[in-house]
């Protein structure tokens, strides 16, 4: 490795370490071996090629996960790491400009995040030496595969870039994305579905990025042109990523990280709170509780909020303008509340388990609780904080909630069932959406200051499956109004009303059950945080976390056999 730059070698030391490099090679390889060899014994015994067709669609399944999941977690967080542990300022010094900064982790983030893909590749050539898939298809696969990762690497590098954290960092990535690859198709779907004709031609599905891999699992076909168009414009998209993500460090990676990056634009003035009236909130929160006004005074998670519904409520009235009276629908209503709901929910504990994973990675804990500061008022403060921050945000949403409620009136003929049933699914929408604490809450902190990991606390932490069973029976609902087929939901029958009092009967005990378990929680939280945070903070990696329940402390590491000598933190880190 002697003919690549230090910075490129480091990056690789780092994978090797961290990642177990050679390790998961070895699996991919043995997987990707273990997988032809049975297709190809099936292959003998059956002696068709329908065999290979198999093969080769269950290797490009493999291929996409290491194409863009892998790739996803290798690159996420190679210069917000960076800019948290604040060695930006030191590359700095050493005299390297911002874009060999940037060539060199790019290119190191590239060959570490390759590894897995390489090693299934050459498996991809067995279906087509065999006989079951063509030349052009197996040719297509070739192609596709890398320009996923390359595809995936770039926005995980912008996202790094414009991210503080590794968590921001994903969700941003997994939102351009989706928007991207999602931005053509849904409204062609939608136009099929609702108009019966699509609003433009199909040639504009393959600007997105999901065109190419989707013409390879329906067999390539007759559609080479749109192939290679999906495949330009998947590296156009990535190249326009590149080149912001390497503009935006040019300009913001020698800034404090406390500050944040020096190219964020002036909130405008409807955001910004009035300076008089902030200066009283900030005198009372502060004699009251300081850890709540140092959650408080960050609003950058209420902003990115406030965005978010914006957004939806825009692609809303969009599909209005488009479709007309074919849009508004009471299951249109209920998707759309859920989501804005949703977000604000995500959004929310997202921000707590951010505030607590941040300061206990840092060891600010160590530092407020040597002060007058005790684990109360930190708890209460942080959830009382929260609250606060967004409390206007969701009386807006509420809003928007009964605004909804009341024009779901005028997009049919009602019933007395039916009005009853739908007020009472309008009354958990807006029960759900005024409830003071977040269900998640308690537990999210809970294992973000244990871990210092927020992301890790907020995918750990169960919730938000009923919600997506609603929006999946929504969207069938509406697929078959549109098909002539039953009635949309509320229909007025008497089974269907009955069902919809026993959800909310259900809705009702489970509230005042997770209540219970909220104040338990909290309570947990007041009295093991002095422990917990003069604990080491531990490895990404550690193998106490794979059978962790999440809802208890983590055991204490095995002690180290006599003559062995365990690393220090500084060299796991």
């Amino acid at each position: 490795m002697d003919f690549l730059a230090p910075l490129v070698r480091r990056e690789l030391r780092i994978a090797l370490r961290r990642r177990q490099l050679p390790k998961e090679r070895f699996y991919v390889a043995a997987s990707g071996a273990a997988l032809v060899t049975l297709y190809l014994l099936l292959g003998l015994l059956d002696g068709s090629s329908s065999v290979g067709r198999k093969l080769h669609e269950w290797l490009f399944y493999i291929g996409l996960f290491l194409a863009v999941v892998r790739p996803t977690q290798a690159t996420v967080g190679i210069f917000s790491e960076e800019r948290r542990n604040q060695t930006l300022g030191l590359l700095h010094l050493t005299g390297m400009t911002s874009l060999e900064l940037f060539v060199s982790k790019l290119l190191g983030g590239l060959l570490v995040a390759s590894a897995g893909l390489l090693a299934i590749v050459p498996f991809l050539a067995v279906p087509f030496l065999s006989g079951g898939v063509s030349f052009q298809l197996f040719t297509a696969t070739v192609v596709c595969l890398p320009t996923l990762l390359v595809f995936v690497v770039s926005i995980s590098t912008l996202a790094s870039v414009v991210s503080e954290d590794d968590g921001s960092a994903v969700i941003l990535t997994v939102a351009v994305a989706a928007v991207l690859s999602l931005a053509a198709p849904v409204p062609y779907e939608l136009g099929l579905l609702m108009a019966g004709e699509p609003p433009y031609s199909s040639a504009w599905l393959s600007l997105s990025p999901a065109y190419a891999p989707y013409r390879v699992l329906s067999g390539y076909g007759a559609d080479a042109a749109g192939f290679l168009t999906s495949i330009v414009a998947t590296l156009t998209w990535s190249a326009g990523c590149l080149i912001l993500a390497c503009a935006v460090l040019s300009r913001s990676w020698r800034n404090d990280p406390d500050v944040g990056p020096g190219w964020r634009l002036r909130r405008p003035s409807w955001l910004r709170p009035d300076a008089v009236r902030w200066a009283e909130i900030r005198r009372a929160v502060l004699d009251k509780n300081p850890f709540q006004w140092r959650v408080q005074r960050d609003q950058r998670p209420v902003e990115r909020a406030y965005l978010i519904v914006i957004a939806i409520c825009l692609l809303w009235l969009t599909g209005w303008c488009a479709w007309g009276k074919l849009w508004p629908s009471t299951m249109n209503f209920f998707i759309t509340a859920l989501l804005l709901v949703m977000v604000i929910d995500w959004l929310a504990i997202h921000a707590a388990a951010r505030r607590i994973g941040e300061d206990r990675r840092d060891g600010m804990f160590e530092l407020l609780l040597t002060t007058g500061l005790s684990p109360r008022q930190i708890v209460e403060g942080q959830l009382e904080g929260l609250r606060r921050q967004f409390r206007h945000l969701r009386r807006i949403v509420v809003g928007l909630c009964v605004a909804m409620m009341l024009g779901g009136f005028l997009t049919r003929q009602w019933n007395v069932g039916a009005v009853i049933t739908y007020v009472t699914v309008w009354c958990l929408f807006v029960a759900f959406c005024l409830r003071k604490e977040q269900r998640r809450v308690p537990s999210v902190m809970w294992v973000a200051l244990i871990t210092g990991r927020p992301l890790f606390a907020l995918f750990r932490s169960k919730g938000n499956r009923v919600q997506w069973i609603w929006i999946m029976f929504n969207l069938r609902d509406i697929t078959r109004g549109f098909r002539g087929g039953m009635g949309q939901f509320p229909t007025g029958s008497a089974p269907e009303l009955i069902l919809v009092a026993a959800v909310a009967l259900i809705f009702a005990i489970v509230m005042l059950a997770t209540q219970r378990g909220r104040i338990e929680m909290r309570q947990r939280l007041i009295e093991d945080m002095r422990l917990i945070v003069q604990e080491p903070v531990p490895d990404r990696n550690d193998p106490r976390l794979k059978k962790w329940n999440g809802r208890d402390r983590l055991p204490s590491p095995p002690l180290p056999l006599p003559g062995i000598r365990l690393p220090t933190a500084s060299q796991t880190r």
